[in-house]
């Protein structure tokens, strides 16, 4: 990656705009990612009309996205030890079968 050209685009969210180095391979991603956050930031701002402030969407939305990638790490985390466990359990098979 260290080779690898980055350019800079903006990404905009919540009316602010933020500049992002990205690599041409990323940049669909990174437009993807964008329109989902602008979606759900839209969304949560009308459930949450006159209550909660654009910072105050912004934290719901970081929040919600640590979260996900907690599941994600957790799930993961629980697959490899399945996957372990099968192997184990492979071993043993072949060991009580000599």
């Amino acid at each position: 990656m260290a080779d690898e050209e980055f350019i800079e685009i903006q990404v905009t969210i919540a009316d602010r705009r933020y500049p992002v180095f990205v690599t041409p391979d990323e940049l669909p991603i990174v437009r993807e990612l964008e329109q989902e956050l602008i979606k759900e930031f839209i969304d949560l701002q009308a459930r949450y009309a006159n209550k909660l402030g654009k910072q105050d969407i912004l934290a719901m939305l970081l929040f919600t996205y640590a979260r996900k990638l907690y599941d994600m790490h957790l799930e993961s985390d629980t697959e490899d030890v399945l996957k372990l466990v099968g192997r184990i359990g492979q071993h043993l098979d072949k060991a009580l079968n000599k």
